[in-house]
């Protein structure tokens, strides 16, 4: 079992020089790339925040986080955040000429945050996230006495809430198990993901939602139903869907608790036939949906862009538009085949994609809320890192597969699991269409990770079966790039 040991020395090193590591990552790195952007005092909203995640992280051991080293996760996890979103502002900056991503969404809820906290005049958009952000954007305007803030001086508030994020994913997996999960596979399955990364390290508000999303689950799951509620109330005020999944959650553990065993896999059956119904037409009720539970005034955005076309019509465009853009090569697969074929093909995108190993030379088109316009054979340095977090796919994938079929057959609380992500997954996939909306599913990946990395550390059976997949998908991803690159040429 030498493949398991290596996980808990690992562990031991990691609990022995953390210290030494975050001294070492903040002077030689963090500094540094502050100093680069030229926004030197933002390491000062930095290290405000770096206190404000142990006060957090303090009360949330007190009331609901028995997790051992639940405060060290979080410390460790807020400073290679800060650095991997510092890298991508640096990418930004470089190529942009602004510290804003290539979409829209960062810059305008900056935007909004600064027009609210300046009190100024702007078409603003209000929520729960803008909310949050204008009152940081007061304190950090204040400290900088009534300066002009930027994004930058921003940010550290979101690498709090993804901290935070990944010590409550493995709070929730600990919850579900009564096992703990290395340190080093936590980081791996969600400091190793490129959605949760890129969804929670930009002035996005996804961070938010996963941020009560996981907390209302640990609740419901410790029978803290009226504080579980209230947590997916404030999930629901910022992304309508999201909160709308976590009180099916919190529905589906009530009922099939309280059931008998033999009804429990009935209650499935319904509940799975209901989907089916439900994706019949799914076109006009799915962009009616997305425009219920989009941010304040986004229903009445898609009239006005689309004014004139039926709701069918705005959902094939919203869909089109999402496939070419974000899946390329796996999109025009899924649309060619269409139907069941082209249905699994999107499955396995949105589980399991990106895979492929970029360049980091690669031109772009960018279209902020300030400027847009397009890069020619720009440089991307977090380019490189997603190699490595393409590698974390050989480790995670296995792991995941191993886990997610023992929990098919585990707890009822593992079923349920299993039910959530499976029809969150196609509502997604069915509705959404955004590769960003799978952030949702990837913080409960460590439940099934812990469940497989715990079926191979008792059964050597299940240890052969996650070597066998280790090779087969490190062989696949090889032979995917191999095939993209002859499909260029």
């Amino acid at each position: 079992m030498n493949q398991i040991s290596k996980w808990y020395k690992i562990e031991e090193h990691l609990k022995k020089y953390q210290k030494t590591y975050e001294y070492s990552l903040v002077s030689f790195l963090i500094i540094p790339l502050f100093i680069y952007l030229d926004s030197f005092r933002s390491i000062i909203p930095w290290f405000i925040c770096y206190g404000l995640i142990g006060i957090i992280s303090n009360i949330l051991s007190k009331k609901i986080a028995d997790l051992n080293n639940f405060k060290s996760i979080v410390k460790f996890s807020y400073i290679i955040l800060s650095i991997l979103g510092l890298i991508i502002t640096v990418d930004n900056v470089n190529n942009f000429g602004l510290p804003y991503g290539d979409g829209h969404d960062d810059s305008e809820f900056f935007y909004n945050m600064k027009i609210l906290a300046e009190g100024t005049s702007g078409r603003t958009e209000y929520g729960l996230y803008i909310f949050i952000g204008s009152l940081f954007a007061r304190f950090t305007n204040f400290i900088f006495f009534f300066k002009d803030v930027s994004i930058i001086d921003l940010l550290p508030l979101n690498w709090v809430m993804a901290a935070l994020c990944i010590g409550l994913s493995g709070q929730l997996a600990y919850t579900v198990l009564s096992r703990k999960l290395p340190n080093s596979l936590l980081f791996l399955t969600l400091i190793g993901n490129f959605v949760f990364v890129d969804s929670t390290v930009r002035l996005y508000r996804d961070v938010f939602m996963l941020f009560f999303v996981l907390l209302s689950m640990i609740l419901i799951l410790k029978k803290k139903y009226i504080k579980g509620l209230f947590s997916t109330m404030l999930a629901g005020i910022i992304r309508g869907a999201d909160g709308l999944l976590t009180l099916f959650f919190l529905g589906l553990h009530s009922i099939t608790s309280k059931v008998n065993k033999k009804h429990v896999n009935k209650i499935y059956i319904i509940i799975i036939i209901s989907l089916l119904v439900f994706s019949l037409n799914i076109n006009q009720r799915g962009s009616i949906f997305i425009a219920l539970c989009s941010r304040s005034a986004e229903s009445t955005k898609y009239y006005q862009v689309f004014e004139g076309f039926s709701i069918s019509d705005i959902a094939k465009l919203r869909m089109d538009k999402i496939y070419n853009r974000e899946r390329g090569f796996m999109a025009s697969l899924s649309q060619q085949y269409g139907g069941i074929i082209g249905f699994f093909i999107k499955l396995i995108i949105f589980l399991f994609f990106p895979i492929t190993f970029y360049s980091p030379v690669m031109s772009m088109k960018f279209n902020t809320f300030y400027d847009s316009g397009y890069v020619l054979n720009g440089f991307f340095i977090f380019n490189i890192i997603k190699w490595l977090m393409v590698l974390c796919w050989i480790i995670i994938i296995p792991l995941f597969i191993i886990g997610f079929i023992k929990a098919i057959k585990g707890t009822i609380t593992e079923k349920n699991f299993v039910m959530l992500y499976l029809i969150s997954l196609i509502l997604i996939i069915l509705i959404s269409g955004q590769f960003r909306h799978t952030a949702f599913l990837v913080v409960l990946n460590p439940v099934f990770i812990n469940i497989g990395f715990n079926a191979i550390s008792k059964n050597h059976k299940y240890l052969k079966i996650f070597k066998i997949l280790k090779i087969s998908i490190f062989i696949l991803i090889i032979f995917y790039n191999i095939f993209k690159i002859i499909k260029l040429t």
